[in-house]
């Protein structure tokens, strides 16, 4: 799986996070896609706005929903093996939640499957959302990660579906969103160190600047980018020659600075997928993980 700049996005988790930064959101884990205010946008109208288009249309007398086949197949799958989203809160003949997860898993497998192929897009050329980068790694498969602490992100979890759709609607915004999360990916031809410093100021403070527009909420946060897959290793030591005076690779693991008010670093993490069943149910989705990674 390569961490690059793409316009769909797996969502392991955070599908709003997802659906605020990419062009089209994959949703494995349906919770936060079913929850709405009173006054919100149904399941099928947050699906529509989010999905690449070979997954949804305009709804007809036919498909009340728009969503293709094997979204309503993944999402009834889903909702069979998780039924306490529903309010369900027992099971007949003393069934626990638990063992219905697991009696499931292979439908919900089968089904995530065939709804992610749908897509017609190779999974390696997705990104992956809602994945954690985890300090102090020393695992083979630590990569070398470029830590920006102390940035006012926006705090998706006090967004609402509404709010994220009416963001979607206006492309601009959108792309200053999005170009800090792609500084990494982007083709530059100038690497002046200095250039390098005033292109990170301007894509924080643009991303501020347009946050502060729409009113969102924010928290004090850490951006972590995994210099890893598509990642230009020209910016990557261009970078490090700007910000720490070398190029950015295990040899200044542990090196700070500072920007303005954000502080950076370099560190090894490790990427792990959530899948601590109180906080994701794709926990149970672990063939699909493995699909994801292009094993």
């Amino acid at each position: 799986m390569q961490y690059q700049k793409t316009p769909v996005s797996l969502a392991w988790s955070d599908a709003k996070g997802a659906a605020v930064y990419f062009d089209h959101v994959v949703p494995a884990d349906m919770v936060e896609t079913m929850a709405r205010d009173a006054e919100g946008p149904q399941y099928a109208e947050v699906l529509r706005s989010i999905l690449p288009p070979s997954l949804c249309t305009e709804p007809t007398a036919s498909n009340l929903t728009g969503l293709a086949p094997q979204v309503t197949q993944y999402l009834a799958n889903y909702l069979v093996a998780f039924p306490h989203i529903l309010g369900i809160e027992e099971l007949p003949q003393g069934e626990s939640m638990e063992d219905r997860a697991r009696k499931q898993r292979p439908a919900v497998q089968a089904a995530y499957t065939d709804y992610v192929k749908a897509t017609g897009i190779d999974p390696q050329l997705m990104s992956i959302y809602g994945v954690n980068l985890l300090s102090g790694a020393k695992a083979a498969d630590a990569e070398v990660s470029l830590v920006l602490s102390n940035l006012d992100l926006i705090d998706t979890s006090r967004l609402s579906w509404a709010q994220i759709i009416e963001l979607r609607r206006d492309q601009a915004s959108r792309t200053e969103l999005q170009r800090l999360r792609g500084l990494v990916y982007e083709k530059y031809t100038n690497f002046d160190p200095a250039f390098i410093r005033d292109k990170l100021q301007q894509d924080i403070e643009a991303y501020a600047k347009t946050t502060k527009f729409w009113d969102f909420p924010t928290r004090r946060s850490v951006y972590t980018i995994g210099l890893s897959g598509g990642v230009s290793t020209a910016f990557a030591d261009a970078l490090g020659l700007a910000i720490f005076g070398a190029p950015i690779g295990t040899a200044v693991v542990g090196a700070t600075a500072a920007l303005g008010g954000i502080a950076i670093a370099v560190e090894s993490r490790r990427r792990e997928i959530a899948l601590l069943k109180d906080k994701n149910l794709v926990a149970y989705l672990i063939r699909a993980q493995k699909l994801a990674q292009g094993q």
